[in-house]
């Protein structure tokens, strides 16, 4: 049984207002699609932007929040067999100038690499591939993509019918003939430039269209429904080797981006989800229904909203902290939960505050290493390393057990790093300047940890979300979000802070968005900043986190102003794009012999109650070291709160996408919107709901396979059929909750 993890789509239609509600008409369609939406979030559904293959309409769908599924493993089924790797056909001189077109290009990477750094005024982040790399690359793009090289027969007359073996000069030469059908293509290196020559049939085969139409019933569909397929013969001819060579030469430079219908390529779609839920244990321990899912409150939130940017940090862009800065507050940390009173000769707990006890909370959960259930550990100590400084602490009563303040000197600091834990932070108040809060920000002790200098990344750079949590800490009356906001945006106009990328143009982002502490003295500032925003954003992931929103006392159905679709603000100047792009670096161990590189597509918001979506794209790079990222990325996404599942690269496979695949369809699930309409006309809506064939058995990604199980999927599946039509009348109950709890509203505020 192929794995079933949820995925749903809203038909919208029109629905007939309320007397006892006052809305125009004109707003109930999209009214009932967000009416569909709060159908969807109690189940446990969460919605995620879907990009059309003309990737210029984005339209809303739901995933369900739970983990894995069990089912088939599709490699022996989607893996051919390989064919020879070698031929011996080569055409002679004579049909080569009568039956072919050949056309001929040359690469010189040394100079390549040279123009785009003169002409663009941008570096090369990356090292620059060498001229042999690049002629090795070029042939294992072909040899990818089908391929075959033509080896010498040795019995044959002619020596053009064979691949000239590298021969004696001054320069140093090579050559190659590789094949595929009537199509040949000659690679020769010669000293530091390679020649490409491409021959193709003056007269190609034609080209054929079968449209083939079928019935098909997908797994839990009551019945066989029309698909249909569109089977064509694709024309390597016109395949744009040109392009490919030059973006293997640039090494994936973003001046040869890669486009979804021109150039093959592989892509591996993922949403990261929160990692668990109460509702999905509640249903699991067998309850009677599965409408038991809420939206976080804003705590959780926050929680996903943390995890997010930690992973994002640590294990997408792989930065790192100042250690001295961290060390400081784990330390203090520590000492604030370890204050606390225990028994004599006991480790048992005998009395908590609230602020330790969510203090404690903390660090336990930090903790690598996994807890049994109901163990009584206690969070560890601070344990210095090796060579450093001993910890200096007063004596202990055996009595009361007390532990005393500490005082630390960071291993490797100078004097002046040793500190206090009870030092007093700075205070700003709304009187304080904008230099008072910039020396606050390098405070030794109390200020922001930065990130650890690497190639372009400046000194002093910060995280816009770290700092937006950190002012209101050490101010006298905590200002808003928006008001910490207006206080770096004047900071950015004051030349005081800027972009990491040294675009002094681009405003203050929460989120994960880099941004430094800028030197008034230039030629004394360490680590300067690129000056070039698209050299920047081609290296580093960067998102903002949308403002978190508490759950609404009104479903947003019957909302005055329901909440808009699309995510990006019209009326703002400086305008972000929904889905940005950004070079990878899948060899993360070097265990590859060549040099590998890919792309990540990835959302240019998150939000905590939605699935976030990032594509791993490549062309250069190996399976398996690319499985091993993606792997890695998986474990680790689990110690931050989150998940990170596969999905198929077109979820509900509708046969409208020509590529659609044709032995998957999703379930239409009715949705009886007669029952909320008594003697009016009506629409009748639905869902379309489509299961997760990508994850296996062997993507052991999450720890809770309870979800997994078949019965488990199927209740699911079965609970929402009924809500759906409206049995036990629960659908309409649900709709009179909506109703009634938008007039208790009216009714408060009138």
């Amino acid at each position: 049984m192929a794995e079933r993890s949820r995925a749903l789509t809203l038909n919208s239609g029109v629905l007939d207002s309320d007397p006892g509600l006052d809305f125009d008409k004109s707003s109930w369609n999209q009214r009932l699609v967000l009416f569909q939406e709060a159908i969807a979030v109690r189940f446990g559904f969460m919605a995620c932007t879907v990009e059309t293959e003309s990737m210029a309409h984005y339209h809303n769908q739901y995933i369900h929040v739970t983990e894995k599924s069990s089912g088939v493993d599709w490699k022996s089924l989607t893996i051919p067999a390989c064919l020879p790797i070698t031929t011996d056909y080569f055409p002679d001189s004579f049909y080569l100038r009568n039956d072919y077109l050949f056309s001929e290009h040359d690469l010189i990477p040394d100079a390549v690499n040279a123009d785009a750094v003169s002409f663009a005024q941008r570096p090369l982040l990356k090292k620059a591939l060498t001229t042999e790399q690049v002629f090795q690359e070029l042939i294992s793009q072909r040899l990818a993509q089908g391929f075959q090289l033509v080896v010498k027969n040795e019995n044959s007359k002619d020596m053009t019918s064979s691949v000239l073996v590298p021969k004696s000069g001054f320069k140093e030469t090579k050559e190659y003939i590789l094949s595929i059908g009537r199509i040949f293509h000659r690679i020769k290196l010669s000293g530091s430039k390679i020649t490409v020559t491409r021959y193709v049939p003056r007269h190609p085969y034609p080209t054929f269209q079968v449209h083939y139409r079928y019935r098909f019933q997908a797994p839990d569909h009551a019945t066989y429904g029309v698909s249909w397929v569109s089977f064509n013969t694709e024309k390597l001819e016109s395949y744009k080797w040109n392009y490919l060579d030059h973006y293997i030469c640039m090494r994936g430079d973003s001046d040869f981006p890669l486009f979804d219908n021109q150039y093959k390529f592989w892509r591996f779609r993922m949403y990261l989800l929160p990692l668990s839920h109460s509702a999905t244990r509640k249903v699991l321990d067998g309850s009677k229904y599965c409408d038991i899912y809420t939206m976080n409150p804003i705590e959780d939130q926050k929680i996903l909203a943390d995890g997010f940017c930690r992973f994002v940090e640590t294990w997408v862009n792989r930065l790192r902290r100042v250690n001295t800065n961290r060390r400081r507050l784990e330390l203090q940390a520590h000492n604030s939960v370890l204050l606390l009173t225990r028994r004599r000769h006991s480790t048992g707990i005998l009395y908590l505050t609230q602020h330790q006890k969510t203090g404690l909370q903390t660090m336990v959960g930090s903790s690598p290493f996994r807890e049994r259930l109901g163990s009584n550990r206690l969070p560890e100590k601070y344990r210095p390393r090796s060579g450093s400084k001993i910890l200096e602490r007063g004596r202990v009563s055996p009595a009361t057990d007390a532990i005393t303040p500490l005082t630390v000197t960071v291993d490797g600091a100078d004097d002046d790093d040793t500190f206090s834990m009870n030092a007093e932070s700075p205070v700003l108040t709304e009187a304080s300047s904008l230099q008072d809060i910039l020396d606050a920000m390098k405070h030794p002790q109390f200020g922001l940890n930065f990130v650890a200098m690497v190639p372009s990344i400046p000194a002093n750079t910060f995280i816009s979300y770290d700092a937006v949590k950190w002012l209101p800490g050490l101010m006298e009356l905590a200002p808003t979000e928006n008001e910490v906001i207006a206080v770096f945006d004047k900071m950015i106009s004051k030349n005081l802070i800027c972009h990491a990328s040294g675009d002094a143009s681009l405003p203050f982002v929460v989120g994960f968005y880099l941004y430094y502490i800028v030197s008034q003295d230039r030629d004394k500032e360490d680590g300067q900043p690129l000056y070039d925003k698209q050299s920047f954003e081609s290296q580093w992931l960067e998102v903002k986190v949308e403002k978190l929103q508490a759950p609404p006392l009104i479903p947003f159905c019957l909302a005055e102003f329901p909440p808009p679709v699309c995510l990006v603000n019209p009326s703002s100047k400086w305008q972000m794009p929904l889905y940005k792009n950004s070079q990878l670096e899948p060899d993360i161990s070097n265990k590859s012999d060549r040099v590998e590189w890919g792309h990540v597509r990835y959302q240019s918001f998150y939000r905590p109650d939605r699935a976030y979506e990032l594509i791993a794209q490549w062309v250069a790079a190996s399976g398996p070291v690319v499985a091993d990222l993606i792997f890695n990325w998986a474990r680790k996404a689990q110690t931050c709160g989150l998940q990170l599942i596969p999905i198929p690269a077109d979820p509900l496979a509708l046969p409208y996408s020509l590529q659609s695949d044709p032995l998957r369809g999703p379930v239409f699930i009715p949705l009886d919107i007669e029952c909320l309409m008594e003697d009016r006309e009506h629409l009748f809506e639905g869902f379309l709901w489509s299961w997760n064939h990508m994850v296996s058995r062997q993507r052991k990604w999450c720890p809770a396979p309870a979800t997994a199980d078949e019965s488990f999927q199927d209740k699911l599946l079965d609970d929402f059929r009924q809500f759906c039509c409206n049995q036990e009348n629960r659908l309409k109950a649900f709709w009179q909750d909506c109703c009634d709890m938008k007039r208790r509203e009216f009714v408060l505020f009138s």
